[in-house]
């Protein structure tokens, strides 16, 4: 079965669909990826997927550059082909600068699986499943029986619940869930049913097809592959899918003074799981102060603001929990059933937490001002975390600093703390009061034709009025 696999937006992809990807960008694109992430596909599925299979001979390799990438495409004097147009010969190119790139050694023989075509090249990768042919033996009989078979293909695939974490492992089989299999050329229906193990599977000929589950009553379809599949002749094609519980928690964020608060992140956790921190749902308010949290497995939970992030300007509380107090003990437990619907809350807040400006100073170890070097705020209650490196000057007049910011959050990743001191080494940024944090510098200096490094932090510091004047020196690490 194909694992899936999440993407930065939050949904998930086949194994498959990413290798789409994957062998997109190698064949034409300069995007650049820093890491390869591969599940497994079964050989069926290989064969349904790839537009040529072949056994070969690596007898040569050509280098060349695409854009800042150096790309190599390998030569193969082809023994069998087992999916696609027979040739003597193919070139495939399997470098091109991506951490997901294969190695084939000159002179060896491969079973290789690539995709593309003979107008813009086919590519292939470390995760399509290459083998020496030495530990290939078992694919390719089975390659030669798919090929040769002239079969009906299959539609195959999972349907499981979502769970309060998220993670597969964590999910339960749905059984006895209407499939719907249409076939988009010729407009015939199929359907299938899902067993105790939440899958299902049919044969059907060689075609187009869309997938789509009926979801029992108070659920929802949260996760899908989603676009249409297409089945060859002997092949087969996996789908995946998450029923969510089709629930809601809903209400109205007030300020202290009992106005609308907008913008504000409420979360709401699991009390079930241990690792609920860092965990659970999230929704922002509009600017009446509504939000509304959908999709809630079913169990026990809290709401709150600022548990599983910091402070920041758009949401300048400290942390706490519905109805009020800033212990999780103190919160309310809200209790989600199947199709449960919680809604008209009305959550006042307490005052924001007033922001208090920082000054301080970079310096080398023999006391020289250190210039344009990087300044990053870390939130004690979060110290793997930027913090926020923003000033409050300069969401008023841009022109009297001299520092260039930027705002960050929990909902920024990566380098994004942009603030660096001036041309005598000082800084000024904002942070609230009573949080405790602490700062850090980083420099590169070249010393004796080398990069060196070099980095200072402070102690960790209660953030009172007036505020300490922090200095940083820098010392090599």
């Amino acid at each position: 079965m194909v694992e899936e696999i999440q993407n930065a937006g939050g949904g998930r992809l086949s194994v498959l669909a990413v290798f789409a990807t994957i062998l997109a960008m190698m064949l034409g694109s300069a995007l650049s990826v820093y890491g390869c992430t591969c599940g497994r596909a079964s050989t069926c599925e290989r064969f349904n997927f790839y537009t040529t299979i072949f056994v070969g001979k690596a007898i040569g390799v050509e280098k060349s550059n695409k854009g800042s990438f150096k790309t190599e495409t390998t030569l193969f004097e082809v023994k069998e082909v087992l999916s696609g147009e027979n040739a003597e010969s193919i070139r495939v190119q399997n470098k091109s600068g991506f951490s997901c790139d294969a190695e084939f050694t000159i002179g060896e023989i491969y079973l290789v699986f690539a995709g593309g075509d003979k107008k813009s090249g086919f590519g292939t990768g470390f995760c399509e499943g290459n083998l020496p042919f030495e530990f290939a033996g078992e694919q390719i009989l089975e390659l030669r029986r798919l090929s040769r078979s002239g079969a009906k293909g299959r539609v195959a695939g999972t349907v499981l619940a979502e769970s309060a974490n998220r993670m597969r492992e964590e999910r339960a089989p749905v059984k006895d869930v209407q499939i719907q299999i249409n076939d988009l050329s010729t407009g015939r229906k199929y359907s299938a049913v899902t067993d105790a193990k939440g899958r299902y599977e049919l044969a059907v000929p060689p075609g187009r097809y869309v997938v789509t589950p009926i979801a029992p009553t108070n659920s929802v379809l949260a996760i899908t592959t989603g676009e249409p599949i297409n089945v060859r002749s002997g092949g087969c094609a996996e789908g995946f899918f998450v029923l969510a519980n089709d629930t809601v928690v809903s209400g109205r964020l007030l300020d202290s003074e009992g106005k609308p608060a907008p913008n504000v992140r409420v979360e709401i956790l699991s009390i079930d799981k241990k690792n609920s921190f860092l965990g659970g749902e999230r929704a922002e308010s509009d600017s009446n102060g509504d939000f509304s949290i959908r999709q809630i497995p079913a169990g026990r939970y809290t709401l709150s603001i600022n548990y599983n992030s910091n402070p920041d300007p758009e949401s300048p509380f400290p942390t706490t929990f519905y109805p009020g107090g800033g212990e999780r003990s103190e919160a309310k437990i809200l209790e989600i059933g199947v199709g449960s619907r919680i809604e008209g809350i009305v959550w006042r807040l307490p005052p924001k937490i007033s922001e208090i400006a920082i000054e301080g100073q970079v310096l080398w170890e023999n006391g020289a001002p250190a210039a344009g070097v990087e300044i990053k705020l870390f939130d004690q209650a979060f110290p793997g975390v930027y913090a926020g490196c923003y000033l409050m000057e300069i969401r008023k007049k841009s022109a009297d600093v001299d520092s260039p910011v930027r705002s960050t959050s929990l909902r920024f990743t990566g380098s994004v703390c942009d603030l660096k001191s001036n041309s005598d080494g000082r800084f000024r940024l904002s942070a609230f009061s009573g949080r405790t944090y602490r700062l850090k510098a980083s420099a590169t200096k070249t010393l004796d034709g080398q990069q060196i490094e070099f980095a200072g932090e402070s102690e960790a510091f209660s953030l009172i009025d007036p505020p300490p004047s922090i200095k940083l020196v820098l010392r090599k690490k």
